[in-house]
């Protein structure tokens, strides 16, 4: 069953002296070992955990394998394997810090009673699990800043797998790998053609007139896929201005928006692709297409969950010369980027993302065995 979970702490606590703890170095462990029970200590065997896929789309059915390297026989509990979703935030405000924690999904997928002794060997065990089909996609940006500071929004999911061992001063067995899940959109995307004008008049120190810019953007359609690269038509009239552009910018702005529990929502923005060139002097005219290139640029998708969402603009923004005095005149379009295409080889990688545990004995393996 699914759990749902949310946090708020509006402080993060410093530390009590009680709750540190003290963790075993390697240099303490080979003391034991020549001191006490050497049979007890140290790491009998490696894990592995692997997904059959770069990434999936929610709804999808995520199949992976679970290895286990046994080295030397141990006596331990159950395989289990678990995937965990959650949003998180993290900002300053005020020069204090904060975070919020929201779980989306937490499900025990593999449930596996071990025999004891677990032998020497190596066992291979099935994952398999459907993702719930409204799921929100990844996240991970950083520092955003606007109506707060410093924001940091991630939306993940992690599959991990352990096998608690019994013994003293003996590690249990834990492997972990993050799962890239893109979103669905929540209702048929409709593309379309969109434009915005605007006319500026132009004014030095707020008070006085250098006259009226004009400015229009189009674009041939407002929803293109994780990788393109859109062309935006650019206008810039300047024929009754006084004053010439110095710069036209035309950015990809991605605007991150955290949402609280009264309601309220806190928004940060920061360009994440951007082209420029020479804009029209004084009396003149620019009318141009710019192609945004955002391969390696913008990392991902349009997404919505439930305390963090991500969108895009794209922004045409002029700034003129004798910038200290006249405020910079830009336009934006709201656009939508989806999810790449799927693709008949997404699936033919195995993406091995495990960490694993090294045994201190250097045994050959046993047989290998397929576990159901």
């Amino acid at each position: 069953m699914s759990l749902m979970a949310s946090s708020d702490d509006e402080s993060i606590p410093q530390m009590e002296e009680a709750e540190y703890s003290e963790t075993m170095t390697p240099a303490q462990v080979a003391t034991m070992e020549e001191t006490g029970d050497a049979r007890e200590i140290g790491v009998k065997g490696e894990l592995y955990l692997s997904v059959d896929k770069d990434e999936y789309r929610a709804g999808d059915l995520v199949t992976g394998r679970i290895t286990v390297l046994v080295s030397e026989p141990l006596q331990c509990g159950a395989l289990v394997c678990t995937i965990v979703g959650e949003e998180i935030a993290q900002w300053k405000d005020g020069g204090d810090h904060h975070s919020r924690c929201h779980q989306i999904l937490r499900q025990e997928v593999v449930h596996k009673d071990l025999p004891n002794p677990y032998d020497i060997g190596e066992y291979i065990y099935p994952l398999t699990y459907t993702l719930p089909a409204d799921l929100p996609g990844v996240l991970n940006v950083q520092p955003l800043d606007g109506d707060v500071a410093a924001l940091h929004a991630t939306i993940k999911y992690t599959v991990t797998a352990t096998i608690k061992v019994h013994g003293r001063f003996v590690s249990d067995l834990e492997a972990s790998t993050d799962v890239v899940v893109r979103s669905n959109p929540r209702a048929p995307v409709e593309v379309h053609s969109v434009e915005r004008t605007v006319s500026k008049v132009l004014r030095w120190f707020g008070c006085l007139s250098r006259g009226t810019s004009h400015l229009a953007m189009s674009m041939p359609r407002d929803v293109f896929t994780l990788g393109e690269s859109p062309i935006v038509e650019c206008f810039v009239n300047n024929h009754t201005a006084s004053v010439g552009v110095e710069q036209v910018r035309v950015q990809l702005i991605q605007k991150v928006t955290m949402r609280h529990p009264n309601g309220e929502e806190d928004v940060c923005t920061r360009p994440v692709a951007e082209a420029k060139c020479p804009g029209p002097k004084h009396g003149d005219m620019l009318e141009c297409p710019v192609q945004l290139n955002l391969d390696d640029q913008a990392h991902f998708p349009s997404t919505t969950g439930s305390i963090l969402s991500c969108s895009y603009t794209v922004a045409l923004v002029c700034e003129y010369r004798y910038s200290m005095l006249i405020d910079p005149v830009r336009i934006e379009l709201p656009v939508t980027i989806l999810p790449p295409a799927r693709t008949s080889s997404v699936g033919s990688t195995l993406t091995d993302l495990a960490a694993s545990m090294m045994s201190t004995a250097s045994e050959a393996r046993g047989p290998l065995t397929m576990l159901g």
